[in-house]
């Protein structure tokens, strides 16, 4: 096979980050302070390269990459608003994240993306119930991350829409500041995204969006390990152009009645409407 200049792409790069080693904690006073933390990294290797197969048709890709996760209270309550505020949140890192498959095109309408890949997790963040206080407690553990996954996309002139799945397998934790040996909670083994939107004339538009969420695992402080059941998470909106500065819109959310469970014990059943209007100046 004979390698061209358009056909090959090559990056590798090599940084320092060293963020990674204060973590935050919010306290009664609101006062930001910092402590050393041993799940931080500082050096991150950083590699992507591509291999044209078929010329506008197929790709080989390779990447390898890598980051710190700070986890200030702001993204930690944004994964879990039922954390209590005593908390502590230690930084944590993905030293090696590295992925590889193959991409293309059927046609210019269709596309589609096959991969396999790899993480190791220095600290993940996790979070324990407490059954009897009713809030949850945040721990860190290390662990080595399998996945496997599928993205098909669709545009033609008036839709657009797209199927996407994920498979993820955790190894058992280690180094673990609550429990060593069990398996990574709050985390499914499959999730996936359907959605579809369809624009009339640039005037009316009709979308809707499914997320698949598979069972996981959710832990107890007493360390008891539960089965967390999986849904399916059903929206659609509609937003109509009233002028081109002037848009309505209107939202159904979880249409299906499903019992979410984005954040384990804590169900959610409502269903939703939200509604409101874009003012372009």
């Amino acid at each position: 096979m004979r390698l061209s200049k358009e056909s090959l792409k090559l990056r590798i790069n090599f940084f320092s980050d060293d963020r990674g080693r204060h973590y935050s904690t919010r306290k009664n006073n609101w006062q930001f302070t910092k402590f050393f933390c041993n799940f931080h990294n500082t050096i991150f290797p950083a590699a992507n390269v591509s291999l044209g197969i078929v010329p506008q048709k197929l790709w080989l890709f390779a990447k390898v990459d890598g980051w710190n996760n700070l986890n200030a209270w702001s993204d930690v309550f944004a994964l879990n608003n039922w954390i209590t505020p005593e908390e502590t949140f230690a930084a944590s890192s993905v030293p090696v994240h590295a992925q590889a498959g193959f991409q293309g095109r059927f046609t210019d309408k269709f596309s589609y993306r096959l991969y396999a890949g790899y993480s190791m997790h220095k600290g993940l963040l996790q979070f324990a119930y407490n059954l009897d206080k009713g809030h949850f407690t945040a721990f860190n553990s290390n662990h080595d991350e399998f996945m496997a996954g599928a993205v098909l996309d669709v545009v033609t002139e008036p839709f657009q829409g797209g199927v996407s799945f994920k498979y993820t397998s955790f190894t058992q934790g280690k180094k673990s500041t609550f429990i060593d040996g069990i398996d990574a909670v709050g985390v499914p083994q499959l999730q996936g995204e359907i959605y579809g939107k369809y624009n009339w004339n640039n005037k009316l538009s009709i979308g809707a969006s499914c997320h698949l969420q598979g069972k996981s695992k959710a832990l107890c402080t007493n360390g008891n390990l539960v089965d967390a059941d999986g849904f399916a998470d059903l929206g659609a909106t509609v937003e109509y152009a009233v002028t081109p500065a002037f848009t309505a819109w209107v939202r159904g959310e979880n249409i299906l009645g499903a019992e979410t469970l984005y954040t384990p014990f804590c169900q959610r059943k409502m269903r939703g409407i939200l509604a409101g209007i874009i003012i372009k100046l």
